[in-house]
């Protein structure tokens, strides 16, 4: 009971919060009633187990970004004027250490104040080796439970394949469901149960279910830390659906060259082999017009510029994501041509061919509406640290104030670390003309 909320609140922590905003956990213990409930948040000395159970998440530095946990449980109806409803038993408890301050959306939280007897890792050790008596309503959930087993296993056992094809559609949402609530083991205990039984199927209906199995599967051992499985699922994926015309599974592929890609440039001694898969992603998929396909492949070909770094080769690279897809309406397919154009840019500069860096960032600055607030900030940027090598420095504090006006309290830091250097740098313009005039 303890480690698998443990385990579910510290995955949460990682995969559904970005860790650069105020975050808020809330964990719903089902099956627990209303008394059990209440015997785990309030005893008479010391503190409750679910006080212990916050201390443990909230008193760690990897979740300072998490300003209070919820937890509720104990269902019960409450009568009132003649109509009944479902109500949950709940207690809020706010972070003592939240790298945002005090702030929460729930009023009247409980404060936690870790002392040196009761850290968070003193707690997460007594909860470890604590014992305690609960009750769990009887009769549906089992029977329930035994039921669906049972009627799924004489429908894995099937003669008909479309019996057989409701088993794996079900596994394949259950195993999806458990993966968005952030129960990453139990999902993939579920999409192998899925593979194991249905892998071997010739029938093709199956086959969309099995290929995104392999890629969702792909995807969590990934963000669980374990690239190599992940790659071995992304590379099973490739080798038996690899020539498959069915639209969906041809986008399954694709994601699971790139993300391979992805993985292999983490290892630097392995960028070759990146490189070689956006590549793969090119020459399979650069003809295709079906739904994200082309996003994929104009991402692939940005990615393999950045791997080929301040090179003639990533100019062209980059000229070829520009021409081949800067035409496209498509907001994510531009958003892939202006970082094109931004980095080619920087390449340019790189290289002493300010001019040519110049024009390539004010063609990002010249589309009649920029995909993203980011790309226009960084062209922005770049053409302000241009503009002294052609000696234009009269329009550097125009562009410095539009610069600082593109940013807002939501702006990621690198960005707002930029809008601070081109201010300095306005400033600094602005002292020279004034020491000049009164020289």
């Amino acid at each position: 009971f303890l480690p698998s909320i443990l385990d579910t609140i510290s995955d949460a922590a990682k995969r559904q919060l970005s860790g650069k905003r105020p975050g808020i956990i809330w964990v719903h213990v089902d099956y627990l009633d209303p008394q059990s409930f209440a015997s785990l948040v309030d005893v008479a000395k010391g503190p409750g187990l679910f006080d212990l159970l916050a201390i443990a998440v909230l008193d760690s530095p990897k979740r300072h970004h998490i300003c209070q946990l919820v937890i509720s449980g104990g269902p019960h109806l409450v009568r009132q004027d003649g109509y009944s409803r479902s109500q949950s038993r709940i207690v809020v408890y706010n972070a003592p250490n939240c790298s945002f301050g005090t702030r929460g959306l729930f009023l009247g939280g409980r404060n936690l104040k870790p002392s040196a007897g009761l850290t968070g890792e003193k707690a997460k050790s007594l909860l470890v080796g604590m014992k305690f008596n609960f009750s769990l309503p009887s009769g549906p959930k089992d029977v329930v439970a035994a039921t669906t087993a049972a009627f799924f296993q004489r429908l894995s056992n099937s003669a008909e394949p479309t019996e057989r094809l409701f088993v794996a559609l079900a596994l394949f949402r259950r195993a999806l469901g458990l993966s968005k609530q952030g129960r990453s083991a139990r999902a993939l205990a579920v999409y192998d149960k899925l593979l194991d039984e249905f892998l071997e199927e010739t029938d093709p209906r199956f086959h969309q279910v099995i290929a995104g199995a392999f890629y969702n599967r792909g995807n969590m051992l990934g963000e669980l830390g374990k690239p190599e499985d992940a790659l071995t699922a992304y590379e099973t994926l490739v080798r038996r659906f690899g020539t498959s015309d069915v639209c969906a599974i041809r986008e399954n592929v694709a994601r699971a060259l790139y993300n391979s890609a992805k993985l292999l440039e983490r290892d630097v001694s392995r960028l070759k082999d990146a490189i070689r898969a956006y590549d793969e992603v090119v020459q399979r998929f650069r003809e295709s017009n079906f739904g994200q396909l082309p996003t994929i492949v104009a991402q692939a070909l940005v990615n393999k510029g950045v791997l080929l770094g301040s090179s003639e080769a990533a100019v062209r690279v980059y000229d070829d994501v520009i021409e081949g897809f800067g035409a496209s309406s498509e907001d994510c397919i531009r958003k892939q041509v202006e970082k094109a154009l931004i980095n080619k840019g920087r390449v340019l500069m790189a290289e002493g061919r300010a001019e040519a860096a110049l024009d390539a960032f004010d063609a990002v600055l010249g589309f009649a509406r920029a995909s993203e607030p980011t790309s226009k900030s960084l062209a922005l940027f770049w053409k302000i640290e241009v503009l002294p090598s052609l000696g234009r420095q009269g329009e550097i504090p125009k562009l410095c104030d539009e610069l600082a006006a593109s940013i807002g309290p939501a702006t990621e830091l690198h960005l707002k670390e930029a809008g601070a250097k081109a201010l300095l740098r306005k400033a600094s313009i602005l002292k020279n003309e004034c020491d000049r005039i009164g020289e």
